[in-house]
């Protein structure tokens, strides 16, 4: 970009410095007039001799280091007269607070290198046009926040704090680094001397946008703008879901099936391949427009033990999810509390194990919830689901859980108010618990609609609202079903009399009792807390990474242990000493975080928005004062120069 001026000199301003420049080269090529004097020798007077050759009045002008550093310290005070300056971003905020969005997303490529990069390049020029009373921090997000630096005016410190902001695999929330933002605000917020209001922080948030909406609350005393880094059709393709069962009649089949999503903009023609062990097993082509999804199954060997990988070829504008990983290990018992007052239907279809599964199922009236061996039972991490009948805990367990015609004891899940047969509309036929369901013959006496937490989903949906949801608990996961299966009067549903209840039965024993083909009792993400299941934890456990570091867990007699830096992607394995106890995988998995495509502004509370732009507000930016410094420091060198040869 072309400097601009503003010239602090006249027409007759600029006449002297071009006066001034003749000036001083004139003076290196005037020769002295000298008298003519006859002497006996001239051997006494050699160094006279060089200005006696020649007597014109002008000589020729030699190259001469003393002139050009004259000339050039000349030049340079007259730009500086000149002030030039550039138009460029500038803030006149005394505080900023960076968020820099370092999720799975923020590594795709559709921006070169990288949406992480970029976003660091311009919060990095956004450093550097900060005024010299201003300071900032740096707080990279994910599905967290992590403060990289905090308030100081020191560049080059924030430029270093910025270089440490690292590509994640982890999934993307806004929330938890507003209220981490807002906090520190409103430590370091200072006081106008003027008029004793508080200043406002400046909050600059570089991500690609794909956060819902934000509690207009968190954003007191901020002034947001988003920096959204990304292109308007991103290509983009993704294993979003994975899971494995037995095949139905078969102990010497697996059924091992994916979800593949197309977020590009054109017609995909993706491969799948299922590897065991690094060895290729089996493949397939899909062919899926844009915005479809489709789902894969691969009928392979019951292979025990060993790590299946499921891959998608092409070149898409992220790679981390193109891969996924299941890990088979010898099953154990499916460990499963029903706590009911009587529910006759459910009770029969959980003593129908499922081919290949064995059950371990323990019956309790609701009384049962309020004894001292209920609180140890929930405590200790040795059951994988407990089913609640009508009925509601104090407090919910370390395991899986499944409520009847009840809310959990958790406050994250709402309930709109109860409706009268409610018509089902929908299902997710996606979702492993409605694999193979027809429910549109499932007549519902009474059911009350539910509004599951953030990052639950329905499964089973009405005109009322969702009938049927699933959401994540720390480790585990939470299956809500809005109506009951049999009330006072015997009859909550037609449900239990069709094909399709005991085929949900078999898909919840089979979804919830995955966790016994592995050492975790759940699906894991990247940022999750492994809650390993070991029949004896007191020996030394060590726990490979995919990448190949280990880390050993302290010991622990209570049968569980928890490896919380699960930040890698891939199969993790599990031993003590030289015996291999089992392995878990880590996968992304994640719809929302695979569709690369700019979602709209996230809006707040009344309607306000975010800014959505790609620069910030200009400003003047002058170098007079550089300029004038360099001038005196040429003056000084010539000065140097010339002092020195007078002395010699």
């Amino acid at each position: 970009m072309w400097p601009h001026w503003s010239n602090m000199l006249s027409a007759g301003g600029w006449a002297l410095v071009a006066g001034a420049v003749a000036t001083i080269v004139a003076l290196y090529v005037l020769k002295l007039r000298r008298r003519t004097l006859e002497v006996p020798s001239s051997l006494l007077w050699r160094r006279s001799i060089a200005d006696l050759r020649a007597n014109a009045l002008w000589q020729r002008l030699r190259p001469n280091t003393l002139l050009w550093l004259q000339l050039l310290a000349l030049a340079l005070a007259a730009l500086a007269l000149a002030r030039p300056y550039w138009i460029g971003p500038a803030s006149s905020a005394r505080r900023t607070i960076f968020l820099i969005d370092d999720s799975a997303s923020m590594s795709a490529t559709d921006v070169r290198p990288s949406r992480l990069d970029e976003a660091k390049r311009i919060v990095g020029q956004r450093i550097d046009a900060l005024s010299a009373e201003s300071v900032a921090m740096i707080v990279a997000f994910a599905d967290d926040a992590r403060l990289m630096i905090s308030f100081t005016g020191d560049r080059p410190a924030l430029h270093a704090a910025l270089a440490q902001v690292a590509p994640t695999s982890r999934r993307t929330s806004l929330a938890q680094a507003l209220r981490v933002a807002q906090g520190l605000a409103r430590r370091a917020r200072t006081t106008d001397a003027k008029d004793g209001e508080q200043d406002p922080v400046e909050l600059v948030i570089a991500s690609d946008g794909n956060f819902g909406d934000i509690d207009e609350e968190v954003l007191t005393g901020l002034v947001p703008e988003l920096v959204r880094i990304a292109t308007p059709q991103p290509d983009n393709r993704a294993i979003v879901a994975v899971g494995s069962s037995a095949v139905s009649g078969s102990r010497e089949q697996r059924r091992v099936s994916c979800r593949v999503a197309n977020f590009g903009p054109k017609v995909a023609s993706p491969e799948v391949s299922l590897l065991a062990d690094g060895m290729l097993v089996d493949a397939a082509q899909l062919e899926m427009p844009p915005g479809d999804s489709r789902v894969q199954v691969f009928d392979i060997a019951n292979r025990r033990p060993c790590v299946l990988e499921l891959r998608l070829d092409g070149d898409d504008a992220l790679a981390v999810d193109d891969r996924a990983w299941l890990t088979l290990d010898a099953p154990r018992p499916l460990r499963v509390l029903l706590v009911t007052s009587g529910n006759r239907p459910l009770e029969l279809a959980l003593a129908s194990e499922p081919e290949g599964r064995q059950i371990e199922l323990r019956r309790e009236s609701p009384e049962f919830l309020k004894t001292d061996t209920y609180a140890e039972l929930a405590a200790s991490g040795n059951l994988d689901l407990v089913i609640y009948d009508r009925c509601q805990p104090k407090d919910m367990p370390a395991a899986n859980t499944m409520s009847i015609g009840e809310l959990p004891a958790d406050d994250r899940w709402q309930a709109k108010p109860k409706v009268v047969a409610p018509p089902i509309i929908d299902t997710d036929a996606g979702h492993p618990l409605m694999h193979l369901l027809d429910l549109s013959d499932v007549l519902i006496v009474e059911a009350t609609p539910l509004v599951p937490p953030a990052g639950g989903a329905w499964l089973v949906d009405s005109q009322a609202g969702p009938l049927a949801a699933i959401a994540p608990r720390q480790a585990w996961q939470d299956l809500v079903l809005g109506f009951a299966l049999v009330d006072e009067q015997g009859v909550g549903t037609n449900w239990p009399l069709k094909p399709s209840f005991p085929v949900f039965v078999f898909n919840l024993l089979d979804y919830f009792g995955g966790s016994t083909d592995s050492l975790v009792p759940s699906e894991l993400r990247p940022g999750d807390v492994a809650v390993l299941q070991l029949a004896d934890s007191s020996e030394t456990t060590r726990v490979r990474r995919p990448g190949g570091g280990a880390s050993t867990l302290e010991s622990s007699g209570a049968g569980r242990l928890r490896f919380p830096q699960l930040e890698e992607l891939g199969a993790y394995s599990v031993s003590q000493g030289e015996r291999l106890l089992g392995r878990f995988a880590v996968n992304l998995a994640d719809p929302h975080e695979s569709d690369l495509r700019p979602a709209k502004v996230a809006s707040l509370a009344g309607g306000v928005k975010l800014s959505d732009r790609n620069a910030w507000q200009f400003g003047r930016r002058e170098i007079w004062k550089l300029l004038a410094a360099a001038a005196l420091a040429i003056l000084l060198g010539e000065w140097y120069i010339y002092v020195r040869r007078a002395f010699v």
